[in-house]
């Protein structure tokens, strides 16, 4: 019995586990009823008890069961089934690409061409991340495209935060960094960094739906209400824990891209790309250099 659950489990169609879970609730329902029916016929309050109790396992099994099949079902099946197959495709395809940059290593390469070869990996992946994003769920969730922009915001060796890595745009608000050391310290970012890793706790996923009517948001003195742009920032953290900045993503002229209630999407789309992106930033930074704009030669 045991067996055929599991093999059920495992090889049920959509629509099979579906009709399954309902037709044992329906059962449980009908059940529950008759029992209902009987319990107010019945003189014996000894029997009237025991029917009670047949009732309450029965309401509680159906809901017990109902959850686990939810839980099951939502594991199986996501909703967002396409996107994340879409994604792992993508991933598969960039990985095989590092592997090509990494071949041309040797023993003896310097620690100069290993930073190359590894800022090349990165960008390729965020690169990609930016494309499925842009077109797949963009697409998926308005029917067009989007406009993205992903960049990684991290502390530099000065200690402030700033665009340490770009997918494919190098963001304008750059220049503005080597005028003022300062410049980022209002980002999204930066208030992450003081909220949750200076102390020590691990930073959650941060999407901001439209930040032109998110009053916290650092529009860099530029008129807000122009700017129906909606970001997410993802953290970069190793396996010990340790916080190596936040990828951030910037949906341009579309608000909604980022919204709570998609928030497993997003937590699960993260788990995908997370341990690569996260691999190129600490071998980077193994080499003896902190990867931000003046080791990309802003």
């Amino acid at each position: 019995m045991r067996r055929r659950a599991r093999r059920f489990v495992a090889e049920a169609s959509l629509g099979r586990w579906i009709f399954t879970t309902a037709v044992a609730n329906l059962f449980a329902a009908l059940i529950t009823a008759i029992l209902v029916e009987v319990l107010v016929d019945e003189k014996n309050w000894w029997h009237r008890i025991g029917y009670l109790l047949i009732c309450v396992i029965l309401i509680g099994g159906s809901a017990a069961l109902t959850g686990i099949g939810t839980k099951i079902r939502d594991t199986r099946f996501p909703v967002n089934a396409s996107i994340i197959l879409s994604m792992i495709r993508a991933i598969s395809a960039t990985a095989r690409r590092e592997n090509e940059l990494r071949s041309s290593l040797r023993e003896n390469s310097t620690d100069a061409e290993r930073r190359r070869v590894l800022l090349s990996a990165l960008k390729m992946y965020m690169s990609e991340l930016e494309e499925v994003i842009s077109n797949g769920w963009s697409t998926h969730r308005f029917g067009e495209t989007t406009p993205v922009e992903v960049v990684l915001m991290k502390r530099a060796s000065d200690g402030g935060v700033t665009v340490a890595c770009w997918a494919t745009t190098r963001p304008t608000s750059l220049d503005q960094r080597t005028i003022r050391r300062d410049f980022y310290d209002g980002t999204e970012a930066a208030k992450l960094y003081r909220r949750f890793v200076d102390k020590g706790t691990r930073s959650p996923l941060h999407l901001i739906e439209d930040i032109s009517t998110y009053s916290e948001y650092d529009h860099f003195g530029r008129d807000p209400s122009l700017r129906s742009n909606s970001t997410a920032l993802l953290p970069v953290y190793d396996s010990h824990s340790r916080c190596h900045g936040f990828v951030a993503i910037t949906a341009r002229n579309r608000a909604g891209m980022f919204r709570e209630e998609d928030r497993e999407f997003w937590i699960e789309l993260w788990q995908l790309w997370e341990a690569h992106i996260v691999r190129c930033i600490v071998e980077f930074e193994a080499t003896g250099q902190m990867l931000d704009e003046e080791q990309i030669s802003v």
